[in-house]
């Protein structure tokens, strides 16, 4: 009966990430969480790929406000950024002009989606979220890639500063430089 079952499960499974090779700009650091979605929604656990999706995305959002309050383009403290919810961190990014309005319905769609999957939501809502599953993890892919690419490109902002302050103090570290 278990094999029966296992047989089964190939009909029924949507496999649109099955053998697909995740796209190198998602960045090393987010590629386990999002290998990890794939694998889940191929053995039909749609929504909580949806669920990690989201929070990968956070976490990129995360990882890109707080390089922006390191080199001082946000102003608040990382203790603040520490407290913010999903919805306040999408929504200063609005405010700091770091995302475009489409960027942000977006952004904020996956954050629907993603309560949706990680809380008691109506029946309805969870056959809605299932059939729009490929369609929200690949929006999340997007969105993904477009953090990785932003925070390089706050990080090598970051490097390039440093490497200035390295050559006004005479080429050498900040930490020799006490």
């Amino acid at each position: 009966n278990s094999i029966k079952n296992f047989l089964d499960s190939f009909e029924i499974q949507l496999m649109p990430f099955l053998g697909r090779k995740l796209p190198k700009e998602i960045g090393e650091e987010n590629y386990r969480l999002v290998k990890e979605a794939f694998d889940i929604y191929s053995l039909g656990y749609f929504e909580t790929s949806v669920f990690l999706m989201g929070k990968c995305l956070e976490k990129c959002i995360t990882e890109f406000l707080r390089k922006n309050i390191e080199k001082g383009k946000i102003i608040n403290t990382l203790e603040e950024l520490d407290n913010w919810s999903f919805d306040t961190k999408i929504n200063r990014l609005k405010k700091e002009k770091l995302i475009s309005d489409s960027d942000y319905s977006k952004i904020m769609s996956i954050k629907w989606d993603r309560n949706i999957s990680g809380h008691p939501s109506e029946k309805e809502e969870i056959e809605k979220l299932r059939r729009d599953s490929s369609g929200i993890i690949m929006l999340c892919i997007n969105k993904i890639i477009d953090f990785s690419k932003k925070l390089k490109e706050v990080k090598s902002k970051v490097e390039i500063e440093q490497d200035k302050a390295r050559e006004l103090l005479g080429g050498r570290s900040f930490a020799g430089s006490v």
